[in-house]
């Protein structure tokens, strides 16, 4: 009897011996067969949140396309040429377009050889001539512009504190100009500048303006026929 028992106990232990190994086995050829980025550890798992790089092929931007940037309103260069055209020798003063100062978008300045004024449809533009009027005194006026049918309006030349008003007539087209004779301004100052600004509603376009001349009244005098 005590010898079947230490048999029996011998089955026991082998068996439980052979049981071990082949789990051993087992695990091993287990672990073997696993993929790399499923394997227990922490350096698998680290591997496993590593980013995966696409080729340049694949790869599209998501950044929203560059827009051009908005074109800025045109602002006219309301510089005076540097050349001024020669003063008549009658001791008159000529302002011409070409010297004006423009303050405006819309009205601008055309032409080379015989720049004019052109544009004037916003009551709120105007043109100068700054130090037009270099010796204080009585000067009559005298404006050449051109002015076609349905358009026009009213205007007053400001020199100082001293102005003339006028309404431009019609001429015929905006090609064909005429001299009008506005009246006189008394100058107080010398070195005074001078502007012509509407001075109410304009219908299309207030004139194309050529040129302004002053005549001091002793000439303007002088002139006159007895």
């Amino acid at each position: 009897m005590r010898a079947l028992l230490i048999l029996l106990a011998i089955v026991v232990a082998t068996g439980v011996l052979v049981a071990g190994t082949i789990a051993i086995g087992w695990s091993r050829l287990h672990r073997q067969a696993l993929p790399a980025q499923v394997a227990i550890g922490p350096q698998a798992r680290q591997s496993t949140l590593q980013p995966r790089t696409l080729p340049e092929s694949q790869l599209t931007s998501t950044a929203a396309p560059a827009t051009a940037p908005a074109t800025p309103p045109r602002i006219q260069d309301n510089s005076a040429p540097p050349q001024s055209p020669s003063q008549p020798t009658d001791g008159s003063i000529l302002l011409t377009s070409a010297t004006a100062r423009i303050h405006g978008y819309k009205i601008r300045r055309t032409g080379r050889t015989e720049p004019i004024i052109t544009g004037w449809s916003d009551s709120q533009e105007y043109v100068e001539w700054p130090t037009a009027c270099p010796k204080a005194g009585r000067y009559e006026v005298e404006v050449t512009y051109s002015c076609a049918p349905h358009a026009g309006g009213e205007f007053a030349i400001h020199a100082g504190s001293s102005f003339a008003r006028a309404k431009t007539e019609n001429t015929g087209d905006w090609q064909s100009f005429t001299t009008v004779k506005l009246g006189t301004l008394d100058v107080i100052n010398d070195n005074t500048t001078l502007s012509l600004r509407p001075t109410g509603e304009i219908r299309h376009a207030l004139m194309n303006l050529k040129s302004i001349r002053l005549i001091p009244a002793s000439s303007a005098a002088a002139n006159v026929p007895k």
